[in-house]
This record gives C-alpha cells, sequence and structure tokens, in this order.
C-alpha cells in the first residue's frame, strides 16, 4: 500500500503587529516603583543636556498629578513622535557618550506603570511647541496606538528649549479618601526626594560630569554621596578591562561612629543601615544602578559593614552585565565576577581593622579603663578590673565584709549585662547604641585622679597626656579636660 504523501505550503509572510490594548495593559505591569518611574523620566533630560529638571508632585481638586519639567534640548514635532513611539530605539543601537537611555521604551513604560494618561509638551526656539498625548483607556477602547499631536504656542517665561512631561491619571489614589491620599502621596514625595539625592548624587555634586540641579515642589534636592569622601579612606583605583570595555573601581572605608558626629553617621547610614549598604555601588554614564550590592560574591558581615565601592561601566556594557529595563538591577559578567571576587577580601580589609579597633586587648593607651578583656577556653570576656585602683582607692578603709559586699556588687552587674541584646542592637545600627556621659566636672576629677596615679608609677608628663587623651572616656572632651591637667 502506498503512503499518502503530505502537501507542502509555499512559506507565508503574516502580519502579526501586537494586540495595541493588550499591550497596553502589559506595559502598566513591569513593576517600577514610583522613584524609579520618575529616574527614568529624569535620564531623558540629562541625555537632552538639561541643567535643571523642576518635579511638581501635587493634589488637583480629587487626584494627584506629576509634572517633571527641564531646560534640555527639547524635540522637534518628528522627534516627539519617536519619542512616545513603543520601542522606538533598539538597544544594540549606538548611543552617545552619556546617554542614560537603554531600550527606547523609559518614558512610556515609565509613565504607563504609574499613570494611564501620559502628556508630552515641548519645545524648540526655531521649531515651535507641540504637545503629545496617550491615553490608555482609549488605546483599550479603540484597540489602535491613536496618538493625540498638536501644535501649541510656546509657554511663557519659560527656557528658549524644554520639555515638560505630564501624569494626570495616577493609579493607586482612585480608591483613597483626599486625606489619606494625600498622606500616601506626601510619603511618596519624601521617599523620592532621597532617592534622586542618591542616585544623581554626582549630577548634583557636579565634580566628575555636568551639574544638573533637581527640585521638588520648589525645594532642592540634595546629593546622598554614600561613600562620605570627606572623612573616608580610599584605596587606588583599579581597572579591568574585558573584553575592551573597561570597567573601573574605587574602594572606600567610612569612619567608625566613633570618628564623625552622630549627624554624619546617621546621614551616611543609608536607607537600610550600614549592615545592607555595605558592596558594590554600580554606576552607569555617571548614575546609580544597583546600591550595596556584593552580586552574591560574599555576604555581607558586621564586619565589613563600612566598606562601599563604586563600580564604574558606560552604556557600552549594557548588554555584558544585563542592565534591566528599570535600570535598577545589574550582573556582573562571568570574567568580571571572578576579579570582583579576589578584590573583596582586599576591599574590605581597612573596615575590618575599623572594627576590629573598638574591640582589641587594651593597650598601654587605653589603661584608664575598668574593664579588662580575657580569653578564656576560646571565648571573650569582659570583666572588671577589681585591682584598678580607683576600685582600690574605694574601697580603702574597708574591712573584708565591707570589701567583699562591694566585689560581690561589681560581679552581680558584669554578669548581668545584656551583651546579646547590645550585639543585636550594633549590628542593627551602631549609632542606636549610646554610651552614658559623665558631666564635665566629674571627667575632670578621674583624669586629675588618673593623672596622680600615673606619677606614682613614674610615668613621665609626655607618657601620661598620650594615655589620658587616648583613653575612652576622656578622647572626646580632650580639649576640655587637658586644660585643668
Amino acid at each position: 500500500m502506498q503512503r499518502e504523501r503530505l502537501s507542502v505550503s509555499i512559506p507565508e509572510t503574516l502580519d502579526v503587529s501586537p494586540n495595541a490594548s493588550s499591550l497596553a495593559r502589559s506595559l502598566r505591569s513591569i513593576g517600577y516603583s514610583f522613584s524609579d518611574a520618575i529616574c527614568d523620566i529624569i535620564d531623558n533630560s540629562i541625555t537632552a543636556l538639561a541643567t535643571s529638571v523642576q518635579i511638581l508632585i501635587e493634589w488637583r481638586e480629587t487626584r494627584p498629578i506629576v509634572s517633571i519639567k527641564d531646560n534640555g534640548k527639547g524635540m522637534s514635532r518628528h522627534e516627539l513622535i519617536e519619542a512616545m513611539r513603543p520601542g522606538t530605539r533598539s538597544p544594540a543601537e549606538q548611543r552617545s557618550e552619556g546617554d542614560l537611555g537603554r531600550f527606547g521604551l523609559g518614558l512610556k513604560t515609565a509613565s504607563f506603570s504609574q499613570s494611564s494618561k501620559l502628556s508630552v509638551t515641548t519645545w524648540q526656539n526655531d521649531l515651535g511647541c507641540h504637545r503629545a498625548e496617550w491615553d490608555l483607556n482609549e488605546v483599550e477602547k479603540s484597540n489602535r496606538w491613536s496618538l493625540l499631536l498638536e501644535q501649541l504656542p510656546k509657554p511663557d517665561n519659560e527656557s528658549a528649549t524644554g520639555t515638560i512631561i505630564e501624569w494626570t491619571h495616577i493609579d493607586g489614589f482612585s480608591e483613597m479618601d483626599i486625606k489619606e491620599g494625600q498622606k500616601q502621596l506626601a510619603r511618596m514625595v519624601v521617599e523620592l526626594e532621597a532617592h534622586i539625592g542618591r542616585t544623581y548624587h554626582r549630577f548634583i555634586e557636579g565634580q566628575v560630569t555636568r551639574k544638573v540641579g533637581f527640585t521638588i515642589n520648589n525645594l532642592p534636592c540634595n546629593a546622598i554621596n554614600p561613600f562620605f569622601p570627606t572623612k573616608s579612606i580610599t584605596r587606588p583605583k583599579e581597572e579591568i578591562i574585558d573584553r575592551g570595555k573597561r570597567c573601573y573601581i574605587q574602594s572606600y572605608t567610612l569612619p567608625h561612629s566613633a570618628k564623625c558626629t552622630s549627624k554624619e553617621w546617621e546621614l551616611n547610614s543609608g536607607p537600610n543601615g550600614y549592615l545592607e549598604s555595605q558592596g558594590f555601588y554600580l554606576y552607569r554614564n555617571n548614575r546609580l544602578i544597583v546600591p550595596g550590592s556584593w552580586f552574591g560574591l560574599a555576604a555581607k558581615k558586621e564586619s565589613s559593614k563600612l566598606c562601599r565601592a563604586s563600580i564604574d561601566i558606560t552604556h557600552e556594557s549594557d548588554f555584558d552585565w544585563q542592565i534591566d529595563i528599570k535600570k535598577s538591577s545589574a550582573t556582573p559578567p562571568p570574567s568580571i565576577r571572578s576579579r570582583l571576587k579576589s578584590l573583596i577580601h582586599n576591599l574590605t580589609s581597612s573596615s575590618r581593622q575599623a572594627q576590629l579597633y573598638r574591640s582589641r586587648s587594651l593597650s598601654n593607651a587605653d589603661m584608664v579603663s575598668i574593664w579588662k578583656r580575657v580569653v578564656k577556653d576560646g571565648a571573650i570576656e569582659y570583666v572588671v578590673d577589681h585591682d584598678h585602683h580607683l576600685l582600690r582607692s574605694l574601697t580603702e578603709g574597708f574591712g573584708e565584709d565591707e570589701k567583699n559586699r562591694v566585689s560581690e556588687l561589681v560581679n552581680i552587674i558584669v554578669n548581668t549585662l545584656p551583651t546579646r541584646a547590645i550585639y543585636r542592637d550594633l549590628c542593627d545600627d551602631s549609632a542606636s547604641v549610646a554610651q552614658p556621659e559623665l558631666v564635665l566636672k566629674s571627667l575632670i576629677a578621674l583624669a586629675v585622679d588618673m593623672k596622680q596615679y600615673l606619677q606614682s608609677m613614674g610615668r613621665s608628663e609626655e607618657n601620661i597626656s598620650t594615655i589620658l587623651k587616648n583613653a575612652e572616656m576622656f578622647r572626646l572632651r580632650w580639649a576640655e579636660i587637658k586644660a585643668f591637667i
């Protein structure tokens, strides 16, 4: 029996363009946070050479509105249409140096993730002013990407060129009453201010790139530099060349809380505290992409919490580093991961030394302290030195029973010290654990007493001065104390 032959058809070329209604809904589900979405818009402003970005977030009647205005080079009618087209530029397309764009989707995806209505007004002196608007509710109804476009007079009292992005149908507020909605909007503004201060701190500082000013509701955003360069220890910059592309690594060891003010310590802690803020900070064209990550190459430890390191790449490395569409995550390429892993030990060594400094064995310079560090059966204990001259002078003239009672009281205090709770608090944020301070009068009395004791031991004046000024209890107020001894 002869097998029946299967018929073979000629291949067809079919138009299977995306369904506009379905794609519109998909673009609203990429997962931007409010702050990340605003920053994606700001990236376009910086790429357009803006030196000023003004953000207005306010409650208008029964709903909030967001407006982002810049003094960049603006767009022509054709450029505006292309900017509003989903996927207008290929991520593989060659971009100019300093271009913060990525997929040609940022304006649309960022806006649609927060609002169903996006309008863009842009102007150039010679080419007039144009306004384009996407209303996703209309796109879903008509199932067509029909862009509303109009020509307008140039806005009064504005820069020669510029652009205004506006979101008017912000998601998530329709089910809130006005009072609760206004509170939520205020929280979003506070978070955005800090996010911009961190993400664009190099632009705000204007030291390594073009200076750009940012305001939110007419208040300036201040730079939040995660490396506290004025007081941090820096290491020589590292250069890694991978397949002809360069990245640069600069490491910093932030100062211990004892070497900066409480305000400085808190300001540089990062949004989640020192422990979570350690690691690499990835910058793409001077814009922060990833804050505080070891990229899975090391654990975040208490001993390395003061270590932070910047990694600088350009847009040419986007594919290698797998920069995501929101520009909020990345993964180092395998060839660079191995190099980063080999650097981590050296990068964190200064932080470990700074942490160990706080718990080192008491030296001659710390002999003022009444505490002793004792290693017993592999465990570390801190005990009171019963032979310390302050205790001995206190119990002079006491009988044996009285001396024993004082000794028992001291032991009870030491043995009930909540060391585990203190350790947990220190790991969370050492700035939150404050050591009670003695009043100046008591400190001076103790310093005078210690000086007399050290003199009786035959110590020189210079040696006594060194010991006292380095003692923990006197160090911070030494300038006031030294005049009395």
